[in-house]
């Protein structure tokens, strides 16, 4: 965690010391400001192709966590039991990745970004909302 933390810290003290706070607060992609500012045109698309890897490798972690989650509440008794089925093969959860995978085909198909974030982040809204 102190690595994580040192990382972020350093990273926003680089955006912050190079773009001015007035351009950060109305942007939606501030690394790649900072790319462009360092080394131009290459360094933007060098930070966007940096965060496009970095998110990538979040949600498939998450993916993965998400459907051993389901698999270990499925054996509790609390999701249903398919999700508790082991491939013989790879000892993975794949009931649960087929399902989380032809969800995620169905509101990619036929709905827009907000609903695959809302399906990517469960929020519940806390009892005094």
């Amino acid at each position: 965690m102190a690595i994580v933390t040192l990382f972020y810290l350093s990273t926003n003290l680089v955006v912050f010391g190079i773009i001015p706070w007035q351009v950060l607060a109305v942007s939606t992609t501030p690394l790649v400001l900072v790319g462009v500012a360092l080394l131009g045109a290459a360094g933007g698309f060098l930070m966007s192709v940096g965060a496009l890897v970095s998110v990538s490798g979040s949600d498939e972690s998450g993916i993965l966590g998400t459907s051993r989650l389901a698999y270990a509440m499925a054996i509790d008794g609390l999701f249903p039991r398919p999700f508790a089925h082991l491939h013989p093969r790879f000892g993975t959860p794949w009931v649960v990745l087929v399902f989380e995978g032809a969800v995620a085909f169905v509101l990619a198909s036929f709905s827009g970004i907000r609903s695959l974030i809302s399906f990517s982040v469960f929020t519940w809204p806390s009892p005094s909302s």
